[in-house]
């Protein structure tokens, strides 16, 4: 993915506290009317634990429809009064007038060998084309202001034939303007998870000696997580039964964690005394099956 923003100051080491991984963008009022543009390039293949990442050859036999949803311009972005890097997070307010998306392009790879093509179509025909597929769910709990939280969640085979991994972050309870995105780790003194009771971790993940870090820090292989201080200002822990970091797990292969059995995931954190939001995502493998006329999911 790149960026581009033009007449834009960067704000990302310019202040004490900064609430996300990427860089903050301030256009100053002068410039303003001239540089108001952003352009990204994103892979699909970005899109994580989604059918889109899939490296792989797939025919479906029928049109598809591909819809994207955008959150609301308020999720998406804010502006500021302020002109200096010291006060570029005071200040913070919604957008006055709503941004607009221009050239929008969605560009595709198509197989071209006639073989592959052939080989691929006979084998939907004949109703015998599976596929492992990436499935997310997420669940989002209030918890009110108290020194410790805890929250589980049952998984079996409604979810998908195994589990992949579990991701768990603690939100700014107001989710507005500058505190939308917010999760840094100053919430949480520490916490353990647990899988049917057992503890996943041989010690408490404390974040006064960063023993969370070290619990996480192989999940983030490859990513844009590449140090404990963007980990504090941008906390997430993650259990994962892959084996591989999940920036390089090849999700279409089955593996993680079977849910033939019911399994109940939890988590037990000791917090500072103030209302948060917790978000929880799991991710798990459903497999695809696509025949003649007929595309089936569980």
């Amino acid at each position: 993915m790149s960026e581009k923003v033009s007449g834009a100051t960067n704000f990302l080491n310019a202040v004490a506290y900064t609430p996300y991984s990427e860089p903050l963008q301030l256009i100053t009022a002068p410039a303003l009317a001239q540089y108001n543009a952003i352009s990204y390039q994103i892979n699909l293949s970005a899109f994580k634990d989604t059918l889109m990442e899939i490296n792989k050859n797939i025919y479906f036999g029928d049109n598809l429809v591909l819809t994207i949803n955008w959150n609301s311009f308020t999720k998406c972005g804010f502006t500021t009064t302020a002109l200096v890097a010291s006060t570029a997070l005071t200040g913070a307010i919604a957008f006055t007038v709503a941004p607009s998306i221009s050239n929008l392009f969605l560009y595709t790879a198509c197989e071209t060998d006639p073989t592959v093509i052939s080989q691929l179509v006979t084998s939907v025909n004949n109703g015998t084309f599976n596929l492992i597929v990436p499935f997310v769910y997420g669940q989002k709990y209030n918890a009110s202001a108290s020194t410790s939280s805890a929250m589980q969640q049952r998984l079996n085979l409604s979810s998908g034939v195994s589990l992949l991994r579990i991701y768990f972050g603690c939100f700014n309870a107001t989710e507005d303007v500058l505190t939308t995105y917010q999760h840094n780790d100053s919430c949480i003194t520490s916490y353990n998870t647990y899988m049917d009771g057992l503890r996943l971790q041989d010690f408490t993940l404390s974040t006064a000696d960063s023993t969370h870090w070290l619990a996480n820090e192989r999940n983030f292989n490859e990513s844009s997580m590449l140090n404990l201080k963007q980990f504090k200002t941008n906390f997430i822990h993650i259990d994962n039964w892959c084996g591989a970091a999940p920036c390089l797990n090849d999700d279409t292969i089955l593996n993680g964690l079977s849910l033939e059995s019911d399994r109940t995931w939890s988590i037990q954190t000791v917090t500072v005394s103030a209302a948060y939001r917790y978000y929880m995502y799991y991710t798990t493998q459903k497999k695809l099956t696509i025949s003649r006329g007929v595309i089936t999911l569980f």
